[in-house]
């Protein structure tokens, strides 16, 4: 009785610890400040990499280039 109780409370607290670890102590407007900051400075770097591309083209060649690596902000991909 008292071993499974200790199990239990031992399960709990340690799927508590990886919940808590997995977020890294960021609320949602700061994951989201950070994705932007990110995205913004793979946009940047990306354009630089345009070579014979109208404004337009490149800035479209960069934008999917940084959704495929980082996703969107709706939807990123998680690392």
């Amino acid at each position: 009785m008292y071993m499974s109780r200790n199990f239990f409370i031992f399960l709990s607290i340690s799927l508590l610890s990886l919940l808590l670890l997995g977020c890294e102590g960021q609320t949602p407007e700061e994951y989201n400040n950070e994705f932007e900051t990110k995205f913004d400075q793979c946009f940047e770097r990306a354009k630089l990499r345009c070579e014979n591309l109208s404004s337009k083209a490149c800035e479209e060649k960069s934008r999917q280039r940084c959704e495929s690596f980082l996703g969107t902000k709706d939807n990123p991909i998680i690392k």
